[in-house]
């Protein structure tokens, strides 16, 4: 296969298979043929082509940031109806390790073929507010300009279903069916318990924390957390409770509503895993958005800056 590009625009596409090999004889290849072969050439060409023909690319942790971001979009847009906005392509960094040195070589790498402007969102993680806006500062200037990386209203983007109670618990009634004073007094009863549990040092809730939080900070991959202590985050975090809520936390909300509200959420399946529980969390509550009032302020905020959309 030989690409030759003009700007970035193609010029000749010329495709060698078997049959070619056999003639002898190499043609350009008909325009109206390229969607057939980037099919048949399958991820690689079909990612360059999503980049070359994008306004903006954006880098994100998790293959799942995508998946939710562009249900996000789709479901803002057929509401609003919104026709001007930028045209976005991910690219999965495969976690936050050395996101610097990961964000600063793609950028560059990408920027030569493709002269874009990129955008980043990342997890909260186990970060202090300060910490975490410092690293987006220092992750926008890599990417060439100021406010070009976001975090979510939470420990990772299913955390921020909990960082605005009434609309969870909103979510929650389209999942169960359950009576809305029950619904809120097992968030509000869960809630208290986690703001408790964090703080104390005795409790299973602050011990697993630590641990994970150690692990985190132990790593030369994360320098960002080489100052911090988690008796600080965890005094930062006590009143709020997306900022704790990583995937097995959400897990126990889960399991808790469950046994709580006697009701059966999650669909049994061989995977028991809490991003399974997490997910299907998010999905439910991509789901039950019907109006822009359904969705969360930090997510139509996280659209409108992503996709460059104008409000009044």
């Amino acid at each position: 296969m030989i690409l030759s590009f003009q700007k970035l625009k193609m010029v000749n596409f010329f495709y060698i298979n078997s049959s070619v090999k056999e003639e002898g004889e190499l043609n350009c290849l008909d325009s109206d043929k390229f969607d057939l072969v980037k099919k048949d050439l399958g991820g690689v060409i079909l990612a360059l082509d999503n980049f070359n023909n994008c306004d903006r690319v954006c880098f994100v942790e998790g293959e799942d940031d995508i998946k939710y971001i562009e249900s996000l979009f789709n479901i803002y847009k057929n509401i609003t109806g919104v026709e001007n906005y930028k045209k976005l392509s991910f690219y999965y960094l495969r976690g936050r390790d050395f996101i610097l040195k990961k964000v600063d070589h793609y950028k560059r790498l990408m920027h030569q073929l493709f002269p874009k402007d990129f955008y980043t969102i990342i997890d909260k993680d186990f970060c202090s507010i300060d910490v975490v806006d410092d690293l987006c500062s220092k992750i926008s200037r890599k990417l060439g300009g100021a406010n070009r990386t976001f975090y979510h209203n939470g420990y990772c983007i299913e955390a921020s279903l909990f960082s605005d109670q009434e609309k969870l618990e909103k979510v929650m009634r389209n999942w169960s069916n359950s009576i809305p004073q029950e619904i809120t007094d097992n968030i509000n009863i869960y809630s208290e318990d986690i703001s408790q549990d964090i703080l104390n040092i005795t409790s299973d809730l602050y011990i697993k924390s630590k641990e994970k939080f150690t692990a985190q900070k132990g790593k030369a991959s994360r320098p960002e957390m080489s100052e911090m202590d988690f008796d600080d985050f965890a005094s930062e975090v006590s009143d709020n409770l997306s900022f704790i809520m990583y995937k097995g936390n959400i897990k126990s909300f889960i399991e808790s509503f469950e046994s709580g509200l006697m009701v059966n959420l999650v669909q049994v399946t061989d995977d028991d895993s809490s991003d399974y529980y997490a997910s299907c969390l998010f999905n439910k509550y991509l789901d039950s958005i019907n109006h822009l009032d359904d969705m969360y302020d930090s997510h139509i905020s996280l659209i409108q800056k992503l996709y460059g959309i104008e409000t009044s």
